[in-house]
């Protein structure tokens, strides 16, 4: 059974210590279902490259989706993806937890 999801893809910024004119920029994903419930705490990825090709990887994401948001992830926008997964595997195969249902 397949499962909807959105992904959630934001900018983040962290300054050094040491330096604090060099800022470095990361990704965040979170998955969200489609009654808003997070997943679980978001994934930290090196960037948006990374994001893509874990989702990629794992799920149905429509053709050019990723391509086509890079330039609202650059501008420091928060990315919203609706992507289809195969079953809860799939989510714990991306690294997050899937709730299950009481």
């Amino acid at each position: 059974m397949s499962a909807t999801l959105i992904a959630v893809i934001r900018k983040e910024a962290k300054v050094g210590p040491e330096k604090p004119s060099q800022t470095n920029y990361y990704a965040t994903l979170q998955f969200f279902n489609e009654e808003g419930s997070a997943y679980s705490m978001p994934l930290y990825c090196s960037g948006y490259l990374e994001v893509e090709k874990l989702i990629e990887r794992e799920a149905v994401v429509p053709c050019g989706e990723f391509r086509a948001r890079h330039t609202a992830y650059q501008r420091g926008d928060e990315v919203r993806i609706r992507l289809t997964v195969e079953n809860e595997e799939t989510v714990r195969n991306l690294g997050f937890k899937p709730k299950t249902a009481a």
